[in-house]
């Protein structure tokens, strides 16, 4: 494994010591802020890969409906450098023309810093509506050559850009959770209806034999439909009742004749008084000893 590892490293110095460093193509890059209609619209043009450029015919075009040109200044590196000669357009004359125009010219060569970096910085007063800021070069001689560069271009878009530019990531975050939530509520209730569906009651077994002698199948969890139920037989009707012929009512029981008054009793006559019984006698005493 480590052979192989510095075997690799090897061949990746070698590669890089052979094959010689490519240059980078030319470039022309416009990047702009957004802006609200009334506000300032500023366009910031950026060279790429134009080391030892000596001299370019850039043209900037836009919708003067849309956009109104206020002017330009040179930025970074460009703006300090006492021998490189820029000019701009009129803003009455960009506006007559839809497009900016820049002729610049470097007694040397730029180095590379101003050849990689912000060139200069468009200003444009914004509008309602929408409008693009194409980039196009009519000339770009590295001493005396001529190399076309790649050109770019940005876009001026009025309406809710700047309410999108303050709270935009507000209104993001706010979307992303919204859209989390939304998702877990729809597995919740996906799984509840999976589990319900498939739920099979199975009864416990007591040991190992009992579940290898009773293998559980599962059934489909979908009920078959019931057969149609036999009619019922009509039930015979009941006949009517005889109807209860009526009682005899029952005679008057005779009135019962009044007894006769008993008459007042005899009143009983007074029991003589008894006659107060006569002492016992005593008993002899020579009849105790006797006895």
């Amino acid at each position: 494994m480590k052979k192989c590892i510095v075997i690799f490293i090897s061949l990746l110095l070698a590669a890089m010591c052979v094959i010689p460093a490519c240059a980078a193509s030319p470039a022309v890059k416009l990047q702009a802020e957004k802006a609200a209609p009334g506000e300032i619209f500023y366009v910031d043009v950026f060279l790429s890969g134009c080391e030892g450029l000596t001299s370019a015919d850039l043209k900037f075009s836009f919708d003067p409906a849309v956009l109104s040109f206020l002017g330009a200044v040179l930025k970074g590196a460009a703006a300090g450098d006492e021998s490189l000669i820029a000019v701009f357009s009129e803003p009455a004359d960009a506006d007559a023309n839809g497009s900016v125009a820049l002729s610049f010219l470097h007694l040397n060569k730029l180095s590379a810093e101003e050849g990689d970096g912000v060139f200069c910085q468009l200003a444009f007063r914004a509008g309602s509506g929408s409008s693009t800021v194409r980039a196009s070069a009519d000339s770009f001689t590295f001493g005396e050559n001529e190399n076309a560069p790649a050109l770019g271009k940005c876009k001026y878009s009025a309406g809710l850009g700047p309410f999108f530019k303050q709270y935009g990531s507000t209104l993001l975050i706010c979307a992303v959770a919204a859209v989390v939530i939304l998702v877990l509520v729809v597995l919740l209730i996906v799984i509840r209806k999976v589990k319900k569906n498939s739920a099979v009651p199975v009864e416990p077994f007591a040991d190992d034999a009992e579940r290898a002698d009773n293998p559980v199948v599962l059934t489909d969890p979908v009920a078959e439909p019931a057969g149609e139920a036999e009619p019922v037989e009509e039930a015979e009707p009941v006949e009517e009742a005889e109807p209860v012929e009526e009682a005899e009512p029952v005679e008057e029981a005779e009135p019962v004749e009044e007894a006769e008054p008993v008459g007042d009793a005899e009143p009983v006559e007074d029991a003589e008084p008894v006659e107060d019984a006569e002492p016992a006698t005593e008993i002899e005493e020579s009849d105790n000893d006797e006895a």
